[in-house]
């Protein structure tokens, strides 16, 4: 195994915007020789500035998770409260706190990922679901105001989810002006394979926004009946969906790295896996619309199963796109990135 260290070149000023006024990071490569093929990693080692916003960002995290995990330890049911809608609150409220760990966790990959490998979409995404943890933190302390007076840990999420959202709109936005290394070095400066390059990174990226997604979704799901407990069924599906959703996401990065037709065609397959599962989920929904109308976690399943599907639709044409994009040159620009005349092998992971 070699490693070697090299420093980013200035590109053209019409390429990169902020490039030649800042420091440019390093980039190194790990290769890892097989039997038919070396890879190699390409990733960026962050400078001062990434370096502070990695460090803030996993800090936010790790702070947003050890409440959240505090709020589950604290539900229960007092003596002189109505037990039914006790229990139905507090379901209520560990799926929802359930999601927010989950999407934390996802968050720290949209971060790292983002910076690491230069995905705009990633940081934009955890940007988004910074948004989305503040919006719940504030309903959720709110709610438990009106109910029943403050609560401390509810008060500490919501005020750190409100100090941080600015700060990561701020830093995101200049991370994300200076990212356009990899889509030079890959595409140069043809306008045609740039485009492919854009719509590669985008295919890329709502697939884990979209994996994401749907695992928020089967928390969500398996919390949605009227009993406190999972089911076999639930459980069954549940399990089947993150695993599709899993063996999704492997194939399209496969085919789209590759360019190989026939993991995309596997790809188009698993693809309808969850719009017919969220199909089945909202007949369900309908059938029973009576004894679920009432539950909180009714209406944000079938809001966030409507933004799966549309959101699985558009993943769809992003891949039509790129399947169209097979023999432009993608793949070898990625397997031979030259940085001051000195060649990369294949960007192995991104």
């Amino acid at each position: 195994t070699h490693t070697h260290t090299h420093t980013r070149p200035h590109t053209h000023a019409h390429t990169l915007t902020r490039s030649h006024t800042r420091t440019i990071a390093h980039y190194r490569t790990l290769s890892h020789t097989h039997s038919h093929a070396s890879m190699k990693i390409v990733y960026s080692i962050p400078d001062r500035w990434r370096t502070l916003f990695l460090i803030f960002a996993t800090l936010q995290i790790i702070a947003m998770i050890a409440i959240s995990s505090t709020v589950l330890s604290t539900l229960g049911c007092k003596s002189t409260e109505d037990h039914d809608v006790c229990v139905r609150e507090n379901k209520a409220t560990t799926a929802f706190t359930i999601s927010m760990i989950l999407i934390s966790v996802a968050m720290l990959f949209f971060v790292v990922a983002g910076v690491l490998f230069e995905q705009k979409w990633r940081i934009i995404f955890f940007v988004i679901s910074a948004a989305l943890v503040f919006v719940y933190a504030l309903y959720s302390y709110v709610r438990k105001l009106n109910e029943d007076g403050k609560d401390d840990e509810r008060l500490v999420r919501m005020v750190v989810a409100a100090v941080c959202l600015p700060l990561d709109c701020i830093f995101s936005y200049f991370i994300v002006s200076d990212m356009n290394w990899l889509a030079y070095h890959v595409a140069g400066s043809d306008a045609e394979k740039i485009r492919a390059f854009n719509w590669y990174s985008r295919f890329r990226s709502f697939m884990d926004i979209d994996v994401m997604l749907a695992i928020t979704l089967v928390v969500l799901a398996a919390y949605s009946s009227k009993e406190f407990k999972f089911t076999t069924t639930q459980l069954v599906l549940s399990i089947l969906g993150i695993v599709a959703s899993i063996v999704w996401i492997i194939c399209g990065t496969i085919a789209s790295r590759r360019e190989s037709r026939v993991f995309m065609y596997f790809f188009y397959l698993i693809s309808t896996l969850e719009p017919m599962y969220l199909f089945y989920k909202f007949n369900t929904i309908s059938v029973n619309w009576s004894n679920l109308k009432g539950d909180e976690t009714t209406i944000p399943i079938l809001t966030m199963g409507i933004i799966a599907v549309l959101l699985r639709i558009f993943i769809a044409v992003c891949a039509v796109i790129v399947h169209r994009n097979f023999g432009l040159g993608l793949k070898q620009g990625f397997n031979t990135i030259k940085v001051d005349n000195q060649t990369y092998g294949s960007f192995g992971s991104d």
